[in-house]
């Protein structure tokens, strides 16, 4: 590039009179891209929206790029004044995977797993004993039976389980239930759960008789999801996630100690270390549980690898934040329209721009809950090119626009 090249360049860079065109700036952009091993690309986004992937020290200016903008050539975002964004992106795809928003359908499920409430305990049951658990109190409850052998029954299904020696299990929706020694004794004790006076603490509780016949020792955490988890997962899931190990795994282990530690000793944050020790053994037994039972799971979750759908699904979720066309997730599934199309019924049992809707609803609600970033951001950064678009079809999944969302997530 020529010397007179770069100072008239420079000169309109520091004092703009009007929007920098793209055409005048790009060949500079190119050469600041080789030189970091990376190559241009551009996208239109909404007016006055600066989606920076690495923010220049300066801010962004409206009618070109300051001083500071120019030094983040090396491996920032470049912003004109105008319609569309430039980006600098590394030509080597492991290295672009960090500025992209990258996830599998499991952890875009996954991600959204956050717990606000929390009871836990320990009960030592000899027999004769049964504990009835009424429908409606925990959405998610865990137990973690060692020692002798019991039996699990739901009141609503008929569904029974027989539970040994290291045995896992995780209840959703708010199932009642009656856990009961291998006598299938009848419940003759109710329990006080999610009692204000028993929040967040560690119980030790005592049922049955005869400590000689045996005894059950059996870990249980009740748990509450916080407003905008997401309930596409668990919906996909039976009522019962029952594991049986040879071992209890050391995560497993490790988390129940901490929930018992956390709750007993109550320290500074006692009550965040617990819900997030929680939600870590959730999302394990989930994972492990979709391993073992990947057939018997709805297809959004079991698609095979050489579906056309799953490797157009695979390339949203690799960015969800690129305003997906049905002819780019043809092309990226090497099919037609059509074909997509029916495959997607087929194999979702929905269109596949209803997944990819709730996909990005559950990514924006975790981002309005557990950040402060702006309303018009989030909507970028699940793929809305307009705040007015993004607030509309939120209202449409959760009920409420995204401020007000926001507010009563934060009361």
């Amino acid at each position: 590039m020529s010397v007179g090249r770069i100072a008239f360049f420079l000169k309109w860079v520091n004092d703009p009179p009007c929007a920098l065109s793209p055409s005048l700036v790009s060949p500079v952009l190119e050469t600041s891209a080789r030189r970091s091993g990376g190559s241009m690309v551009s996208r239109p986004h909404a007016k006055d929206s600066f989606p920076c992937a690495k923010a220049p020290p300066g801010g962004c200016r409206r009618g070109g790029w300051g001083i500071h903008g120019l030094r983040a050539a090396a491996g920032g975002v470049f912003l004109p004044a105008g319609r569309r964004e430039w980006i600098s992106v590394p030509d080597d795809p492991a290295r672009r995977d960090g500025w992209k928003t990258r996830m599998d359908p499991i952890s875009a499920a996954l991600d959204t797993c956050r717990f606000a409430e929390i009871e836990a305990g320990q009960a030592q049951s000899s027999s004769p004993w049964a504990v009835h658990m009424p429908g409606g109190v925990w959405p998610v409850s865990l137990y973690v039976f060692t020692g002798a052998g019991c039996n699990l029954y739901m009141t609503r299904s008929g569904q029974q389980n027989t539970l040994r020696d290291k045995s896992v299990c995780l209840i959703l929706r708010a199932q009642e239930h009656i856990v009961q020694d291998a006598l299938r004794t009848a419940p003759n004790q109710p329990v006080d759960l999610r009692n204000p006076a028993n929040a967040d603490r560690f119980r030790t509780l005592a049922f049955g008789e005869s400590p000689d016949a045996g005894v059950t020792s059996t870990f249980y955490v009740g748990m509450a999801p916080a407003k905008g988890a997401g309930a596409a997962l668990f919906d996909a899931l039976p009522d019962v996630l029952q594991l049986d190990f040879d071992e209890l795994p050391a995560w497993l282990c490790r988390a129940t100690e901490a929930i018992r530690d956390e709750l007993t000793l109550r320290r500074p944050g006692f009550r965040s270390v617990a819900l997030r020790q929680a939600e870590l053994i959730v999302i394990q037994l989930i994972r492990h549980y979709i391993a073992a039972h990947t057939p018997r799971l709805p297809a959004w979750i079991s698609l095979p690898e050489d579906s056309r759908v799953a490797l157009a699904l695979r390339e949203f979720h690799r960015d969800i934040s690129r305003p997906w066309t049905l002819d780019m997730l043809a092309s990226a599934a090497g099919t037609s329209r059509s074909r997509l199309i029916a495959a997607a019924q087929r194999e979702l049992g929905a269109g596949i721009f209803h997944y990819m809707t709730r996909i990005r609803m559950q990514e924006a609600s975790r981002l309005l809950t557990d950040t402060s970033m702006a309303v018009g951001r989030i909507a970028w950064q699940v793929g809305y090119q307009s705040e007015a678009a993004f607030s509309i079809a939120f209202k449409r999944y959760s009920g409420e626009p995204p401020r007000r969302f926001r507010e009563g997530a934060r009361a």
